[in-house]
């Protein structure tokens, strides 16, 4: 009989244990957190992919489809929102987890402005590694109430049962815990090789040395706080050969995520894939590259004021390529079709800085500004095989370090202030070495910073 009661007593316990670490983060997400302008929020479960969410302007009625909605509100189902009264959808990526609040206040606050306030999103997870939450910008709203996505994460956490989110708004720090909807519990895991790894490819050979973490401070496209930084040595023919070619890279681990600049360091391994690259410096063969001019800036003195010298546009890559090539001096330029139909001093009321460029993509003029003179491109990016090339006579790259993206339309301005020794420009072919391995995470060093 006494055996009986313990183990009833012991049952009890369990069911008890067992609902708190079920509904508690339930229960936190219910709080209510005031704001310094008079509105209030609290936490709702987080979403993967497109959100569904009840218009607040659709009654609940009657009272029985009240408690079904709340009841079905209490945890996410597939990374959605379910209710029981008419939804909007909310589109979002299949890869990313977003984070939204449900929000009270008078009809005077502008919500947008209000929570794009917000800084250093953030989810800190149970080893300690600190997720960087990308600003949602979007929501449902109505006079004194909505739903707003305060962030999109683009590394899911998928082994935590619940999150610890926070966030800072006018100075003051929130934080809340909310359901997870990307739980997996455990999955299967890799086996990491151990560093340093070689890799061969002909004359080329690449070492992967080890992994560091740098912490990032405010790159919040990044979705991690400590951002992962390969050791690498490249050689070519025995030689040192690191200003020859860059390295590609993505981060994959089990659960699914996948990104360029780390992963989830609780893992027991990542899986790693790589890409070498030849970069603009690389020894081309005669072969390997189609020249479309030369400059030399001696010859700038013979290009009067608010003059320009204009290089054949290259018509053979009509999907993309050169559209335009030059050296211009200071001044205004519109160009089309790769020439220049207007000319004039720039205008003192003009926008501020070295250098202004837009493109008006129904006509597809170019409009150029510079306080000095350069060589600009506007080129648009090209497949897999190709990629521009701009070196000086003796074989060493000339760095592009500026830069301007004209739209989604893939336009792109790249300009350099003129050099001041002769160099080339083309279409080079590209070589790929791709490979991939597993490795183990790093830890996370001592304390915070760069």
């Amino acid at each position: 009989m006494r055996r009986q009661r313990l183990a009833w007593l012991l049952l009890i316990c369990l069911l008890v244990v067992g609902a708190w670490i079920f509904f508690e983060p339930v229960w936190q997400m219910k709080k209510w957190h005031r704001l310094q302008s008079g509105g209030r929020f609290r936490g709702m479960p987080a979403t993967i992919g497109d959100a569904q969410f009840s218009d607040p302007d659709m009654p609940l009625s009657p009272p029985f489809y009240r408690v079904l909605s709340a009841l079905s509100r209490s945890r996410s189902r597939n990374g959605q929102i379910p209710d029981i009264v008419g939804k909007e959808t909310i589109p979002g990526n299949p890869n990313e987890l977003s984070v939204w609040i449900e929000w009270k206040g008078p009809s005077s606050i502008n919500v947008p402005d209000e929570f794009d306030r917000i800084d250093d999103l953030e989810i800190e997870l149970s080893d300690g590694q600190i997720l960087y939450g990308i600003p949602g910008r979007s929501g449902l709203t109505r006079p004194q109430g909505g739903v707003w996505r305060l962030g999109r994460f683009p590394v899911i956490p998928w082994h935590e049962r619940s999150l610890n989110v926070s966030f800072t708004l006018d100075g003051e720090r929130h934080k809340m815990r909310i359901p997870n909807p990307a739980h997996k519990g455990k999955l299967s895991s890799w086996t990491p090789q151990p560093l340093p790894q070689s890799w061969q490819n002909g004359d080329l050979a690449v070492t992967l040395e080890s992994l560091d973490l740098k912490w990032n401070d405010r790159l919040a496209y990044k979705g991690l706080r400590w951002e992962l930084q390969p050791n690498w040595s490249i050689k070519w023919k025995g030689e040192p050969a690191d200003s020859w070619f860059r390295i590609y890279y993505f981060i994959e681990d089990s659960g699914g995520n996948s990104s360029h600049y780390g992963g989830l360091l609780g893992e027991t391994a990542w899986k790693m894939k790589c890409t070498v690259l030849r970069k603009e410096g690389y020894p081309f063969a005669s072969d390997e590259v189609r020249w479309i001019g030369r400059f030399d800036p001696a010859e700038i003195d013979k290009l009067g004021e608010i003059e320009h010298q204009i290089y054949p546009k290259d018509d053979r890559l009509p999907a993309g390529g050169i559209y335009f090539a030059g050296v211009l001096t200071p001044g205004m330029y519109e160009i089309l079709d790769g020439k220049v139909i207007i000319n004039a001093p720039r205008q003192s009321s003009g926008p501020s800085g070295d250098f202004a460029a837009w493109l008006d993509h129904g006509t597809r003029k170019l409009h150029l500004e510079f306080r000095q003179s350069v060589y600009v491109q506007h080129i648009k990016y090209l497949n897999n095989d190709e990629f521009h090339v701009w070196q000086y006579d003796n074989g060493e790259a000339v760095c592009i370090s500026y830069f301007n993206n004209l739209g989604v339309s893939g336009d792109i301005v790249k300009w350099v202030p003129l050099p001041n020794k002769p160099f080339r420009f083309g279409i080079a072919k590209q070589r790929r070495f791709q490979f991939e391995t597993f490795v183990k995470p790093p830890k996370i060093p001592a304390g915070k910073g760069n």
